[in-house]
């Protein structure tokens, strides 16, 4: 992970810290779909969040979270090949890959703008900035060609944009958001999902 990458992390923690002082904690339990390519490989994944969610000041609010992702493959194994030509003749070796890990940590920054109010009830927008990283192992298995294995962690940076709606009773807040994620990391590939996140601010 590069320097400036984790001056970027530090920046968030220390803006959650600031921001904790006037906000309400929230944890929220996530359903992740994936979507495109990575929805091809994995499944549907639980996810936690954790951090400050301010009270509406007139139509506006930041919010702060922490965000945990475990994801698993759609199959053990996925086939894949190697080719090597020589002489004019190309070979083709098939192979196995097995992902062992894929793990998203990140932090989000971002703001909910009030569409509507009416009571205790609000229904809400908003744009989120993120960065984290995942924590990727897998191993791969070509016979006569190569067998190895792989861990390495992926910065990435990414934007969200979320509808929800919320109640509040007298002393916390029930909150359901609807997300679509887009992120680019570091081996240049923009990934996506959606999720719905069920959470309490209190």
């Amino acid at each position: 992970m590069n320097n400036s990458f984790c001056k970027l992390l530090l920046g968030f923690i220390f803006l959650l810290i600031i921001n904790s002082a006037k906000a309400q904690f929230a944890m929220q339990a996530h359903l992740v779909m994936p979507t495109g390519y990575l929805g091809a490989v994995l499944k549907k994944a639980p996810s936690i969040s954790f951090g400050t969610v301010e009270d509406f000041d007139r139509r506006s609010r930041v919010r702060m979270l922490g965000n945990v992702t475990y994801f698993s493959p759609r199959q053990e194994r996925f086939n894949i090949y190697s080719n090597t030509s020589e002489g004019g003749v190309t070979t083709i070796y098939p192979g196995v890959q097995e992902i062992n890990l894929y793990l998203n940590l990140s932090f989000a920054f971002g703001f909910d703008f009030c569409i509507l109010q009416k009571d205790n009830f609000n229904w809400y927008i908003g744009p989120d900035l993120i960065a984290g990283i995942t924590l990727r192992q897998y191993t791969t298995d070509i016979p006569y060609v190569s067998s190895s294995g792989d861990f390495s962690g992926l910065p990435f940076i990414g934007l969200r944009g979320r509808t929800g709606i919320e109640y509040t009773f007298e002393k916390m807040s029930i909150f359901l958001d609807f997300n679509r994620t887009y992120y680019l990391n570091t081996e240049a590939s923009i990934l996506s999902y959606n999720d719905l996140g069920l959470g309490i601010r209190f």
